[in-house]
């Protein structure tokens, strides 16, 4: 049923590739460069097909995301309150911001690191190549822009990150969202056994609008050049507020195809998945969605990818699928032993399911010291 999903897929975005042709046409150079791999024309159609709430996200894509200022609601989040904050606002004092945190910029350590994953973004065309200040001016053609500060730091594992300071750069203030991110916690591999068991057998990057991307020019230490430099980012940053809502529209919206037309049960948290899926699937799952984000110009990273198996790692916690017992299988489990002790040595196993009768009516699936113990009592009994 997958493969035939899968394929009907391919060939939907065969004969829909002139529309996807069309629309990039009416897209700014920048995001042009910066969605290059993107199908804008079947992830349109398929926010239609699946009924997606999040309507305007195809058209963003054409034009650009709100990158600061305001974001209205998208209808796939809780609704907050929020005050809409125009362009002029954001700009705020740009000149005196601008002088003052360009004089703070100065050399540092991992000044080389910075400059690496620097070229590494213009390269993939998601912002301009590194420029002087005057070349900055230049290329906006003298419009106001307000700078954003760029640093690294190191994390624990002793990774570098890049950081855009958006509260230094006063983007975080000029801020307002509509919409109540919710994210999905380390604990959904466990959520998705539950539903698994008892439902299944029934059955990149986002990009910026070109005037907002004026707002936050990106400003850092040239380890080479010796002196600040600026670039002009299509592609969202990640260190502002509205960028982190923006992400998690596609994250929302790959989820829901997956579930809906590859029938996988996947969920997302930014651009990691976690899939659950029966052992009798072979992984099937996993290939189907990776085969629809493939068609979307948006793969998954395979040096990431790990097998599917019974155990894993999703957000940092180590989950073991083998070692659960659901309500539903308990109360199976229940029916069956119920009646094998019946006519075994005198019921004499009947003592011994009491922990596996409790869970019909809990909610958790872990298998505790007390259903253990019921089942090797079970299998002496048996094998007596």
């Amino acid at each position: 049923m997958r493969q035939r999903a899968v394929g009907a897929l391919t060939e939907l975005k065969r004969r829909w590739g002139p529309v996807g042709t069309r629309l990039r046409a009416r897209q700014p150079q920048a995001l042009q460069r910066a969605t290059q791999q993107r199908d804008l024309g079947l992830t349109a159609l398929l926010i239609i097909l699946a009924s997606w709430g999040d309507v305007t996200y195809a058209h963003g894509l054409v034009k650009g995301l709100p990158a600061v200022g305001f974001a209205p609601p998208y209808g796939v989040f809780p609704v907050q309150g929020a005050t809409p904050i125009g362009l002029e606002e954001v700009l705020g004092d740009w000149q005196k911001h601008n002088a003052e945190t360009i004089r703070r910029l100065k050399p540092g350590r991992l000044d080389q690191v910075l400059l690496e994953q620097t070229l590494a973004d213009a390269a993939q065309g998601f912002c301009s190549e590194p420029l002087s200040q005057a070349g900055v001016q230049r290329l906006l053609k003298g419009q106001p822009f307000r700078v954003i500060p760029r640093c690294v730091i190191t994390q624990g594992s002793g990774k570098h990150r890049i950081i855009d300071n958006a509260a230094e750069g006063g983007q975080s203030a000029t801020s307002a969202d509509s919409n109540k991110l919710v994210l999905c916690s380390p604990l959904r591999p466990a959520q998705h056994l539950r539903a698994t068991l008892s439902y299944m057998s029934e059955a990149d990057l986002a990009v910026a609008r070109a005037e907002e991307s004026r707002a936050c020019v990106v400003c850092f230490w040239h380890d080479e050049w010796q002196q600040p430099a600026f670039q002009v980012y299509a592609g969202l940053l990640f260190g502002l507020p509205l960028a982190v809502t923006s992400f998690n529209r596609y994250s929302r919206l790959v989820e829901a195809l997956g579930r809906r037309l590859v029938l996988t049960m996947v969920s997302l948290y930014f651009d990691d998945a976690t899939v659950g899926d029966w052992a009798s699937s072979k992984g099937s799952g996993q290939w189907a969605f990776g085969q629809l984000n493939a068609l979307l110009g948006t793969p998954f990273a395979e040096s990431k990818r790990q097998p599917m198996s019974h155990r894993g790692d999703f957000l940092g916690l180590a989950h073991d699928m083998s070692r659960a017992l659901s309500d539903g299988q308990a109360a199976k489990f229940y029916g069956i032993l119920n009646f094998f002790e019946q006519g075994v040595y005198g019921k004499v196993g009947a003592g011994s399911l009491w922990a596996i009768k409790e869970r019909q009516y809990e909610a958790t699936t872990q298998l505790t010291p007390d259903i253990r113990d019921n089942f090797r009592y079970i299998r002496v009994i048996i094998r007596a």
